[in-house]
């Protein structure tokens, strides 16, 4: 829908020629489309379409992933006060971040529904970032804030608590991390943590 059947067939029989699969695993396939669309000649005026095909890998990525661990509440409750700055926190197989200069949830979602044939995305409206992972019923999508998007990167990246609270505050003084930790163990998007 946001290309057209020719566009896409054609872009696809190229991205095809030039990146077979390498497993007879489908599910695997199609890591390099976004940034094949970044170079594809006739996509350069659909800067947001990258983005899209991003969003749907991201999609993919999580309805196949290994299943999440419990996250061990018994051993956290455990830990001294003075031991959680030091923590690392780490999200569970399915979790993935997608951080995009466009409005790429409302294009995505406009262009799935059968319902929605002639919707209209203001493409200045911003850009997103944007938190999902396999749940029951399929893949949720979580839109974040500021605050939350540079906590996402911050855990994603390895920090220590101590340090994600920081890049927390020095983007968002007004996110409140503590509340945002507790939402994402809570619903099973982080799973583990061990002592930096």
């Amino acid at each position: 829908k946001l290309v057209g059947e020719d566009f896409f067939e054609a872009a696809a029989g190229i991205f095809i020629a030039d990146h077979p699969p390498r497993a007879a695993c489908l599910d695997l396939y199609g890591a390099e489309l976004p940034p094949f669309l970044e170079r594809f000649e006739p996509a350069q005026r659909l800067a947001y379409l990258p983005e899209v095909a991003r969003l749907e890998w991201a999609y993919q990525e999580a309805l196949v992933a290994a299943e999440a661990a419990v996250f061990p509440r018994e051993a956290f409750m455990a830990l001294p006060e003075e031991a959680h700055p030091r923590l690392c926190f780490a999200f569970a197989p399915s979790v993935r971040y997608v951080c995009s200069a466009y409005p790429v949830t409302a294009l995505w979602d406009a262009n799935r529904r059968a319902e929605a044939d002639g919707a209209t995305v203001d493409l200045s409206a911003g850009g997103e970032q944007v938190l999902m992972d396999r749940a029951a019923g399929g893949v949720r999508l979580r839109a974040l804030g500021a605050g939350e998007g540079a906590m996402v990167e911050a855990i994603l990246a390895g920090q220590s608590l101590a340090a994600v609270l920081a890049t927390v505050e020095a983007v968002d003084a007004a996110c409140n991390p503590v509340a945002f930790l507790y939402e994402l163990i809570e619903s099973g998007r982080i799973d583990r943590f061990r002592r930096d």
